[in-house]
């Protein structure tokens, strides 16, 4: 059974269209449209284009709920984690989940500027030791605002072990960046000393 689904898996791998579509790709076009797709196909496709060209891919839904099946289907087909870009479904910072969709927001950008969505590795059609290269996101996410590389810089702290700091200047510093003193830590942007 394994091997007869394989054996479908390939042959649809190897449609002219889907080879031209992966060779467009190749050759640095900057973009290709794929259209006609419905279910899973789409994630499918994705994720043999991945495969082949093994580089960064951006997956855009067209509504919010749709982001969550995609990443699904990505993450079957490929035996890994996917990112997902998330976006507000309201004003930023309003909503009970405002604060934890500011911080996913702000992670995947830090990865991005970092590099660190650059070191995933394919092994056997899997992705290994490194992070996630297909981003998914909402077109709602697109059009949000997202800080740029000298904004995120100006607003990381990066502690290390061993480090001496002063406490007065960490609190100040989280502070000044509208993090939020409690007692017990409960949410994204807050902190307890």
């Amino acid at each position: 059974m394994i091997d007869d689904v394989n054996m479908v898996v390939q042959q649809i791998a190897a449609d002219a269209t889907l080879v031209r579509i992966g060779d467009a790709l190749a050759d640095n076009t900057p973009l290709v449209g794929v259209s006609g797709l419905w279910g899973s196909s789409a994630p499918f496709v994705t994720a043999n284009l991945f495969k082949r060209l093994n580089r960064t891919l951006l997956y855009i839904t067209a509504h919010l709920d749709e982001t969550d099946e995609v990443r699904e289907d990505l993450e079957t087909f490929l035996g890994g984690s996917v990112e997902i870009l998330p976006a507000f479904e309201t004003l930023p910072w309003q909503g009970a989940s405002a604060g934890e969709i500011h911080d996913e927001r702000l992670r995947l950008c830090g990865k991005l500027r970092d590099g660190k969505l650059q070191d995933g590795k394919l092994r056997d059609g899997k992705l290994q030791n490194g992070e996630p290269r297909i981003i998914v996101v909402p077109i709602q996410a697109l059009l949000q605002p997202v800080p740029n590389v000298e904004t995120l810089d100006a607003n990381t702290l990066q502690l290390s072990i061993g480090d001496r700091r002063e406490s007065e200047e960490i609190v100040g510093w989280l502070i000044d960046r509208g993090f939020e003193r409690l007692e017990r830590v409960e949410s994204p942007g807050d902190f307890a000393q």
